[in-house]
């Protein structure tokens, strides 16, 4: 019974020695969205980030956006572009006043990374805090903040990845909750 338990605990450091989390660093917004920039990188510095790709709610932006080496989010004035006219569907601001409004984006994070000499790939639930400023001004686009990127939880490593289900969460007349695995 020892060595069995012993077993299980050696097994499951083993798996969390060489799981992956990222964690994310925004650069102050630039451009015609004023949106800020990600950088995304290993909370471990064990971790070698080698790149990936992230999947935002299609109805918030459909297309795959790259993730560099560096851990930079690639094509952001793009994405930013689509969550301020996602953002003006949701919030109008109402005469001589600024609407602030702040929540989460869920994102499906791919990655690939090195840990102790091999290679891995995982496929990893996580949400983007987001702050959105919406202006009055009929050609002044609204501005979205990025202020954290927090782990949820891992998928399976051969479930296949579903964007769609980002819909879903943030469609939930419930609010966006996920229950968390108890240890």
């Amino acid at each position: 019974m020892i060595a069995q338990s012993a077993y299980y605990q050696t097994r499951t450091q083993f798996r969390q020695d060489r799981q992956l989390v990222l964690e994310g660093a925004f650069v102050d917004p630039k451009g015609l969205y004023g949106c800020s920039t990600i950088q995304a990188s290993p909370i471990s510095k064990e971790f070698k980030f080698q790149g990936g790709t992230a999947y935002l709610p299609p109805q918030m932006y459909s297309q795959v956006v790259p993730i560099a080496n560096n851990g930079d989010f690639m094509h952001m004035g793009s994405v930013c572009g689509y969550l301020s006219k996602y953002t003006k569907t949701k919030v109008s601001a109402k005469k001589d006043n600024v609407t602030v409004g702040q929540g989460v984006i869920p994102l499906i994070i791919n990655s690939f990374y090195a840990v102790k000499g091999e290679s891995y790939t995982d496929t990893s639930l996580y949400v983007l805090d987001t702050m959105m400023i919406v202006y009055d001004k009929e050609y002044q686009e609204p501005q979205i903040l990025f202020s954290g990127l927090s782990f949820v939880q891992r998928l399976p490593p051969d479930a296949p990845i579903d964007p769609k289900a980002l819909d879903e969460l943030i469609n939930n007349p419930n609010g966006f909750t996920i229950k968390p695995k108890s240890p």
